[in-house]
């Protein structure tokens, strides 16, 4: 039956039917304007989204190059330490004499640079570290790598095995040292054998075979590969004149090059050294390495925090320029830039236990 006609064959019916299809149409209507305003919302949710992803990205970028900025003058500041000024260039500033001291010594330097367009402040947190104030794994002397494990409990025969097994790994021949490892006990463990050449960043300690991997650990914790055979006492961190020297020799140490005035003392790392306990000068290096060690944090506003962490080889004439040697923006060694008190010290410890290192940094 054609429910368009009524019983008599009228169309009496219609409009219900035309009800009906109205209120068919109203559900198709409020469903239609639902659907668009979810699709505005949503877009509008994108928009604002996208938005905030792109100023945060503006930021980080204002925050790398508030970094950069503090550390090019932190680099020419450092490097004019040890360069005598060029009387046919432009006078050389004169450096604050607390900055001089941290610079030469390893301590926080904080900036804080001005933001601009009503955006916040960036604080840029910079450590500057002689390379040779840490234990050099590839030509750190023998009396280095015995004093740092004597001071981990070991002795005797136990010394000499973890100290043979970092020197067979880095020297050029097959000869095993009396109680080290070459290529044949390698393969005979299952290990990579070792690579008869210099480490090349301090991760490549991890292939290094040992009886303590936390010993091992620690030993990544205070070494670089950037260093000299004997470390600098007058840039040195606590933790590794400590694993030298013993704990209260190594804060008398800190304790006298952190006095004012200690410049104009006289007061260097070989009156540093006469000042340490007897026999160190065997562990302790007065000359100045021309690599250094950079540590640093720049924080924006977001927050937008940039790491660095870089190695530089300074000037040493007039007329040359800084090289960067290496660098990168991972956040692995940001515990250096806390001061180094006793608690710190141990939080410093315990998370670089955890890092992972790269691109020879240290």
């Amino acid at each position: 039956m054609n429910r368009d006609l009524g019983p008599n064959g009228t169309r009496a019916d219609r409009p219900g039917l035309l009800r009906e299809r109205a209120g068919f149409g109203l559900v198709l209507a409020l469903i239609l304007c639902a659907g668009l305003a979810w699709l505005a919302l949503s877009l509008g949710s994108s928009e604002r989204a996208a938005a905030r992803l792109a100023w945060r990205e503006q930021m980080r970028i204002r925050t790398e190059l508030a970094l950069d900025a503090v550390l090019a003058q932190t680099l020419a500041a450092r490097a004019s330490l040890d360069v005598a000024e060029d009387p046919t260039g432009p006078p050389r500033p004169r450096l604050d004499p607390g900055l001089a001291r941290k610079l030469r010594m390893g301590g926080l330097i904080v900036t804080r640079v001005p933001g601009e367009g009503g955006i916040g402040d960036i604080l840029v947190r910079m450590r500057v570290m002689a390379a040779n104030g840490l234990i050099d794994l590839n030509i750190a002397s023998p009396q280095v790598l015995d004093a740092f494990y004597a001071a981990q409990g070991l002795s005797g025969a136990a010394i000499a095995i973890e100290r043979d097994a970092l020197l067979d790994w880095t020297d050029h021949d097959d000869e095993p040292r009396s109680f080290g490892l070459e290529a044949p006990a390698y393969r005979a463990m299952g290990l990579p054998e070792p690579g008869n050449r210099p480490l090349r960043s301090v991760a490549e300690l991890a292939w290094v075979h040992t009886r303590s991997a936390p010993i091992r650990n620690r030993l990544a914790e205070m070494a670089t590969i950037w260093g000299s055979t004997r470390v600098n006492p007058l840039s040195a961190p606590l933790p590794v004149l400590a694993s030298l020297l013993g704990e209260s020799a190594a804060r008398r140490l800190i304790d006298l090059r952190s006095q004012p005035g200690m410049e104009a003392s006289g007061l260097d790392a070989t009156g540093l050294i006469a000042s340490a306990p007897s026999g160190s000068e065997a562990l302790l290096d007065s000359a100045q390495s021309p690599m250094v060690l950079i540590i640093g944090q720049a924080i924006g506003p977001g927050p937008s925090v940039v790491p660095l962490r870089l190695v530089a080889h300074l000037p040493q004439q007039a007329q040359e320029r800084v090289v960067i040697v290496a660098r990168s923006r991972s956040a692995v060694g940001q515990g250096l830039l806390a001061a180094q008190s006793q608690a710190e010290r141990e939080a410093w410890r315990m998370g670089l236990q955890q890092a992972q290192y790269e691109n020879g940094w240290r």
